[in-house]
């Protein structure tokens, strides 16, 4: 299996696993997007909450140049380790949300 399609199915999997999980408040719904054909995968929630509407994006990976790209997580997942214990290599996953200097004291600091 190449490369990509298995990034796909691993970040499918991670996904599916988190959206799963019902909301304490029974009144939002967690929703799993998949775009397969552009590499974006998403979580949101919505709902009401507190009598207002509520629509936030939970977590956003995207697949670019070959490597796995977190842009937004906010859950307790800790996506870049799941990850890595499903076989994803360390070098082809970075923190999109952290700004340049600091993905590469990272990447650095994993080559140690």
């Amino acid at each position: 299996m190449d490369k990509l399609r298995s990034y796909r199915q691993k970040i499918i999997a991670l996904l599916e696993e988190d959206a799963a999980v019902q909301p304490a408040n029974p009144d939002l719904t967690l929703e799993l997007i998949c775009d397969t054909q552009r590499d974006h995968y998403v979580i949101i929630v919505f709902g009401r909450q507190h009598g207002r509407f509520l629509y936030s994006g939970v977590i956003h990976i995207d697949i670019i140049d070959g490597k796995i790209w977190i842009q937004n997580n906010n859950s307790e997942l800790e996506i870049s380790k799941e990850l890595t214990a499903m076989g994803v290599d360390p070098k082809d996953i970075v923190i999109g949300f952290h700004p340049p200097e600091m993905r590469e004291a990272i990447a650095q600091a994993q080559q140690v």
